[in-house]
């Protein structure tokens, strides 16, 4: 049995490979301290109506590009109110996370943004 008490997930259509979206994955995932390969979470206390949680990403190959599955385990916290709270709004949070998250990365995928100078990260095109 999981320690997890609320799940949410999110899926996408990507139009980029898999490799790019995982590659941009990976960038993130170097640039998050939390995150290690394609998941991270946190201790308590995290925010106000979900305690601690596990944030994880699947990528699979589909047609033209790639279905992109952002998922999230997570508590409510134990404390009153914060409990009431979550338990109010706990799943509608967690999965307006996942749907950021997901939405963010696809766009930021296929966005046509002007050359930038710094490192390719493999998340804009031509990177």
């Amino acid at each position: 049995m999981s320690a997890f008490s609320g799940h949410q997930e999110t899926t996408v259509f990507v139009s980029a490979p898999v490799e790019r979206v995982s590659a941009c994955l990976d960038d993130h995932c170097r640039g998050s301290p939390r995150m290690t390969g394609s998941s991270w979470g946190t201790a308590p206390p995290g925010p106000l109506v979900i305690d601690s949680y596990r944030m994880h990403f699947e990528v699979t190959p589909h047609q033209d590009g790639s279905l992109l599955r952002v998922l999230i385990d997570y508590t409510v916290p134990e404390r009153l109110p914060w409990r009431w709270l979550g338990r109010l709004i706990g799943r509608y949070y967690a999965r307006w996370h996942t749907r950021r998250m997901a939405y963010h990365l696809a766009v930021r995928l296929v966005a046509r943004r002007p050359s930038r100078p710094g490192p390719a990260t493999g998340c804009h095109p031509g990177s």
